[in-house]
């Protein structure tokens, strides 16, 4: 077993520990975690809290979130998962990623109280950011689900506002395999006489009725609050307030519009307490940068970095794609998980997609390349397909053809994004200019 470091070990020294001495698996429920929340003191956050869950559109909700809450003057922390490029930017503090001093301290915190519990390299992330929250002083805690929500380390903290995007099929193994069950157990954040608010144009059965059982007031898109898409601005309204000639959210999309609708019910919800004005949120839709989501990270290069890993994501992408069409050709480049369905990821990208590169991860939960390459030839046989051993050989062997008008898009996992940012960097090609 590796050893733990002791104080004053490097943020390095600590991941390492982490990932040779902690379970890999996923491991649903909250004993561990509420008894070393309970050993750490952390039952209650003094500032406000609120959780968000779903199966797409967390990361993009808590941004533009964020965003506004910083736009009125609010200090905020937010913790969210996974990581692109670092793995501080998982928490926060008022737009800024945590400090590796900060966060040793905290897993030290968390290390020290243990006991005999053996977290789970979540749990133990998560209870680090809830330490590093009490630590400091802010008005809002936003907290990102990992995974479903009522079994999920995040939920032994009692939200003050639940805010659920949309629900898809995603993570069947662990959820159920119906929008009923994964509703169900996105649910479970709610809390007693808590508001709720939902972003999924179809509530599910089993969200209605845990609103009911909790007497929670639930906010439904189309029901409770509403929005409408312009030609170059939306209009935002619920009952006693009206948003007009809104600037679209910096994130790309025109999905994003439902997450932004979300997060305005919430904000609404917080204007009764707290002070947030229509600039405030006008600045924060126009300023709310997030990594992976159709992101362009370098102008002078037609390539687009997309997190979208299930079927609600790659139909997202495809919209994006077919909103942003090229003279050339699309070059998808991808790695997935095992755990994912490539089949379906695929379907919703072949009509956009000229050729597919499948890569190698660096994870055992990857799928082999060559698994993935079958997958696609059994919904197409035409469709043109390679294999790598990695994402730079890959993006090689596209760029030294590519034509003019072609563009390349990296998908399939946080994972691949991330690899191709690492690389990207590396060739200062990620927020620069290419070399002329």
């Amino acid at each position: 077993m590796h050893l733990k470091p002791g104080v004053g070990g490097s943020l390095d020294a600590w991941l390492t520990w982490l990932g040779r001495n902690r379970a890999d698996d996923i491991e649903l429920g909250l004993e561990r975690c509420e008894q070393v929340a309970l050993n750490l003191n952390l039952t209650k956050l003094e500032p406000t809290v609120i959780t968000v869950a779903g199966t797409n559109g967390k990361g993009s909700s808590i941004s533009l979130l964020e965003a506004i809450l910083l736009e009125a003057g609010y200090r905020t922390g937010t913790y969210s998962s996974p990581h692109i490029s670092c793995f501080n930017e998982r928490i926060q503090l008022s737009g800024m990623n945590i400090d590796d001093h900060r966060l040793c301290d905290a897993f030290l915190r968390v290390s020290l109280v243990e006991g005999a519990e053996q977290l789970t390299y979540f749990e133990f992330i998560t209870l680090a950011a809830l330490v590093i929250f009490t630590s400091v002083d802010i008005d809002f805690v936003i907290l990102e689900v990992g995974l479903g929500g009522r079994l999920d380390a995040v939920n032994i903290i009692p939200p003050d506002i639940a805010l659920i995007t949309m629900i898809g099929i995603d993570h069947t193994e662990w959820l159920g395999d119906t929008r009923e069950l994964i509703g169900f157990e996105k649910a479970g954040i709610m809390r007693r006489g808590k508001p709720v608010v939902c972003s999924d144009k179809m509530v599910t059965e089993s969200i209605y009725d845990r609103a009911h059982e909790l007497s929670s007031p639930l906010f439904m898109l189309g029901v409770d609050y509403y929005y409408e898409h312009g030609d170059s601005s939306w209009v935002w309204w619920t009952d006693n307030r009206l948003l007009e000639e809104l600037p679209e959210p910096m994130l790309a999309g025109s999905h994003q519009l439902r997450n932004a609708a979300g997060v305005l019910k919430v904000v609404d919800l917080l204007s009764e307490t707290h002070s947030i004005t229509e600039e405030n949120i006008r600045q924060g839709l126009k300023v709310s940068p997030l990594k992976g989501r159709f992101e362009k990270p370098n102008s002078n290069l037609n390539l687009f970095l997309d997190v979208a890993h299930n079927v609600d994501g790659a139909y997202a992408l495809a919209s994006n794609l077919h909103s942003a069409a090229e003279v050339g050709e699309t070059h998808m480049i991808v790695g997935m998980l095992k755990t994912k369905s490539a089949i379906d990821f695929f379907r919703p990208l072949l009509p956009v997609a000229d050729d597919w590169s499948f890569i190698s991860l660096p994870s055992t939960k990857a799928s082999d390349p060559i698994l993935l390459q079958n997958a696609l030839k059994k919904i197409s046989k035409k469709a043109r397909s390679d294999c790598f051993d990695s994402f730079g050989h890959a993006f090689d062997s596209i760029v030294l053809n590519m034509g003019i008008g072609d563009r390349i898009i990296v998908t399939g996992s946080f994972i691949t994004v991330a690899e191709a940012t690492a690389f990207l960097q590396k060739r200062l090609l990620y927020g620069h200019k290419m070399a002329e």
